[in-house]
């Protein structure tokens, strides 16, 4: 069945005018196997920065919600609970901080998340708070609410020709990002300031936390340093036109 499909996705590049992936890696790849260079193409996903600024302001009791106290740090993930995230790391990283004033919210699905639940009460966790899924529209205020926006991915090759969607979102929501990832994900991380740890490394997590954490000077200076970047790099609108510059050059051929 693996065969057929390759052999039915090569056929597809074949056949079009023109590939488009969200990342570099796959473009190597795909090239690699055989499908002219000139004809795929790298345009990454980007961000709507109509709906994600730095100026969104949480609606009131959201960081509440999330679990975190008056005086806590809240330290936020969002997004798929697959096994390509790795999330037990992130609650073996909150275990190491059990004692200082940082809390932890899960927000999402997926088919890892009963065992991530299952690892926090294990350890008797606190300082974690696990929440389902949310409608698109209240993800910008829980960004906004957040102090700190978790980017993880497991420690696996092939990850490292991924890049998480959301790194743009918080960006542009002037949210701090710490990442655990490789790869390109690593690289436009540490383009905007970012911190970047090594994957399901907990302790090298723990300890990237708690210094961001004890340091509002340095999460302002990351969220203004992260929002111009994926203005200037990463703006959908911009993304939109090499699109059209893709579209333009297929028309100019025919």
């Amino acid at each position: 069945a693996m065969r057929l499909l390759e052999r039915l996705e090569l056929a597809a590049y074949r056949a079009a005018d023109a590939v488009v992936v969200v990342t570099e890696g796959f473009r190597e790849h795909i090239v690699a196997r055989g499908i002219p260079a000139d004809k795929v193409h790298t345009i990454r996903n980007g961000v709507d920065l109509g709906k994600f600024t730095p100026g969104h302001q949480a609606p009131a009791g959201t960081r509440e919600g999330l679990g975190a106290g008056p005086d806590e740090t809240l330290v936020l993930y969002i997004g798929a609970h697959g096994i390509s995230q790795g999330l037990t790391s992130v609650v073996d990283a909150a275990a190491l901080l059990q004692d200082r004033p940082v809390h932890f919210a899960l927000v999402g699905e997926g088919a890892d998340k009963k065992a991530v639940e299952q690892h926090a009460q294990e350890l008797g966790l606190t300082n974690v708070t696990m929440l389902p899924g949310v409608a698109r529209e209240v993800v910008a205020d829980l960004l906004a609410a957040a102090d700190v926006c978790l980017v993880p991915l497991r420690d696996v090759p092939l990850f490292a020709t991924f890049i998480p969607s959301k790194i743009f979102e918080c960006l542009a929501s002037g949210t701090p990002i710490i990442g655990s990832v490789e790869g390109e994900a690593r690289t436009i991380l540490e383009d905007a300031g970012a911190v970047v740890v090594r994957p399901e490394n907990a302790p090298e997590l723990a300890a990237a936390i708690n210094s961001l954490c004890a340091d509002p000077t340095k999460r302002t200076r990351m969220a203004a340093n992260g929002y111009e970047y994926v203005t200037r790099e990463f703006d959908r609108n911009r993304l939109a036109a090499s699109y059209e510059v893709v579209f333009r050059q297929i028309r100019r051929r025919q």
